[in-house]
């Protein structure tokens, strides 16, 4: 049944004024994001804030967005050795995600990490949506073209075995002087983050001099796991929806 507009109806600021509110209400000032854990990046609300920031001047709102965009590129649900987003933290300090990668989550968190770079010219945000679409680039773009709808959280029967690491196997990747200040950097121990004594990488510092100090190391590391890993599976749908969202954001990240 066909739905009908309803005659005579004005939009009013005021609906997207208490909409802000209610986020506001929402927001975590101490990790950043929006909610209790389990923690989605829910990236519509940082861009209707931003948004809402440029029309009302709310240096709360943004400040709010910025922070949080902070907190989860140094977290552990951002890959911080190959590039993009996993669908959501376990945890409210974004450190342990449910591995599963999908592709209109990337999609947005692109586009607002690009509107953040556009506001602040910070370097960590444009390496943030650089990275997330070298990514997409080398994982998820069918030789079409087109983008692949999603990747598991498992691989080899076990979730996130393609993204943790021991101190043992940084070590024999990197050799021991360059590997224990990664480790450092990105919180690898002994005891682990994550199951049997394994750590997601999530920086212990948002410090972007690290990161980039540390480029080339992680790269050794993604180029390892490509090789020596088993991947996880891979859903090869082309979902038109989620592809129109990916080809604007790499449109607008271009742009900008």
């Amino acid at each position: 049944m066909a739905l009908k507009a309803r005659e005579g109806i004005k939009l009013d600021p005021a609906w997207l004024d208490r909409a802000v509110e209610r986020f506001k209400s929402e927001y975590d000032p101490r990790y950043g994001g929006f909610g209790d854990a389990p923690k989605f990046p829910r990236p519509s609300q940082p861009l209707m804030l931003l948004r809402h920031a440029h029309r009302t001047g709310d240096q709360d709102a943004i400040n709010m967005v910025l922070y949080t965009c902070d907190k989860m590129a140094a977290g552990g649900m951002y890959d911080q050795i190959g590039g993009g987003f996993a669908r959501y933290s376990v945890d409210a300090k974004w450190l342990v995600p449910h591995f599963e990668k999908m592709l209109y989550d990337n999609a947005l968190l692109i586009d607002a990490y690009a509107r953040a770079w556009l506001d602040t010219q910070d370097p960590l945000y444009a390496a943030v949506v650089e990275e997330t679409i070298g990514w997409i680039d080398r994982e998820m773009t069918a030789p079409c073209g087109s983008f692949y709808a999603a990747l598991d959280a498992d691989s080899e029967g076990e979730e996130g075995q393609y993204y943790v690491w021991t101190p043992e196997q940084v070590d024999s990747v990197l050799g021991p002087s360059l590997a224990r200040e990664l480790r450092a950097a990105y919180n690898i121990t002994g005891e682990g983050n994550f199951e049997q004594g394994k750590s997601n990488p999530a920086l212990v510092e948002a410090d972007f001099v690290v990161r980039v100090k540390l480029a080339d190391a992680r790269r050794q590391l993604r180029e390892y796991r490509e090789a020596e890993r088993v991947p996880p599976g891979k859903d090869t749908k082309i979902n038109n929806a989620w592809n129109s969202m990916m080809i604007r954001a790499l449109a607008d990240a271009g742009f900008y």
